[in-house]
């Protein structure tokens, strides 16, 4: 999985729609673990999905370029 995020980041900056100077491996990495950590605080009952998506769509956001 990390390398198909891996690829689509990739495929991202070069569309430029995500900044250049990302490294695509490591914010894999970071996603997947941060998904796996959001997921288990919904089953724990820590937060809601709703919450869960907020935040994870909230740090895909920070990856697009700075204008």
């Amino acid at each position: 999985m990390q390398v198909f995020v891996a690829d689509r980041l990739r495929a991202a900056q070069a569309a430029g729609e995500i900044a250049a100077d990302l490294d695509p491996e490591s914010e894999a990495a970071g996603l997947l673990a941060m998904s796996a950590g959001l997921g288990t605080g919904v089953l724990l009952g820590q937060r809601t999905a709703e919450e869960a998506v907020r935040i994870l769509g909230y740090h895909l956001g920070r990856m697009a370029p700075r204008s």
